[in-house]
């Protein structure tokens, strides 16, 4: 099996750590990285210097890939998508799918075409916690569910403590940065735990003295075609990090800590129980990749996220966009 990499910073090197780590051997995989000094990093993790390339064009003359994975920054996916499912190759496409869902009806048909399987890396979808989460919430141990409340709440130079956050790509409007793009892990979620969305009304926005071109500040309230409501909050100026998923049912509250990568339960009565505790957070990730290899050996029979999903957060994503320009609720 041949798996071509496309973008080498933080997350294309994790996904070739596991890769080099899944497959046992560097000889399938390649990585497609235009930064000299990134390409010898790469090259320092075990990937053959012969199977590095410049560009995407110069990866595609060269070899026949079973799949892809597309690392590059949200502004280039469907780009590059786009060219490679030509080359009938799976693809596994980092979140989200594309700047705006202007391109995905486009690349879908493309896939269906060429019978290629296509899904967006919502990495929480592989995770032990959150797949623990969504079970509790259908095993009816809080009732009937209420009302969910999600944040993801940052300190954007923290991320990278390494390199300034004015230069990294979150910080850039044309490569597709921000945080209503980059925090889209919880409408992925909203739609995982509680089905289809019916309507979104929110504001995205720059809202804090951060020295970045793109949106910092988003508040949305999404009405699920369950009728549950769900209320979520992104930004990338809060100290000290804070990001959770919690669910207000008719016998209690269940919380997922994402930041801690703890499950706890609160039951009317007062008591409290730690359900689970993540111990590996590297783990999803290395799920996520065997996910898409055993996609890629099935053509995409296996259960899982497929392209339809990634595409509904982009619809969601546009949404947002459009509720905040004309001061409304959207519905789908």
């Amino acid at each position: 099996m041949k798996i071509l990499v496309l973008g080498g910073g933080s997350i294309g090197k994790r996904h070739i750590k596991n890769l080099l780590s899944v497959m046992g051997s560097p000889n399938g995989i390649f990585v497609v990285e235009p930064n000299e000094e990134r390409r010898k990093e790469i090259v320092s993790l075990g990937v053959l210097a012969n199977q590095v390339f410049p560009t995407r064009e110069d990866a595609l003359t060269a070899n026949v890939y079973d799949g892809a994975i597309v690392a590059t920054p949200t502004s280039l996916h469907y780009e590059d998508a786009l060219s490679l499912i030509d080359h009938k190759l799976a693809l596994m496409i980092e979140k989200p799918l594309g700047v705006d869902g202007r391109f995905a009806k486009q690349l879908e048909e493309k896939a269906k075409q060429n019978n290629n399987f296509v899904f967006t890396a919502y990495c929480f979808r592989f995770d032990p916690v959150a797949n623990k989460f969504s079970e509790l919430l259908k095993s009816g141990l809080i009732g009937k569910l209420l009302y969910a409340r999600a944040e993801m709440s940052t300190y954007l130079p923290d991320w990278h403590p390494h390199e300034d956050y004015r230069t990294f790509y979150m910080a850039k409007k044309k490569l597709g940065g921000g945080t209503l793009l980059d925090q889209s892990h919880l409408y992925d979620m909203a739609l995982w735990f509680f089905g289809d969305i019916e309507s979104v009304f929110g504001i995205t926005k720059k809202h804090s003295d951060l020295e970045i071109e793109t949106d910092d500040f988003g508040e949305f309230i999404f009405t699920m075609k369950s009728n549950l409501n769900v209320s979520i909050h992104i930004d990338l100026f809060t100290r000290p990090w804070r990001e959770f998923f919690q669910v207000s049912g008719t016998e209690g509250t269940l919380t997922w800590d994402i930041h801690t990568r703890k499950i706890i339960h609160e039951t009317i009565d007062n008591k409290k129980e730690v359900l689970m505790e993540g111990k590996d957070y590297n783990q999803m990730y290395v799920n996520e990749v065997n996910y898409f290899i055993d996609q890629i050996k099935t053509n995409g029979a296996q259960q899982g996220p497929k392209f339809e999903d990634g595409k509904r957060v982009v619809e969601i994503i546009d949404a947002i966009r459009l509720s905040t320009e004309e001061k409304r609720t959207i519905s789908f």
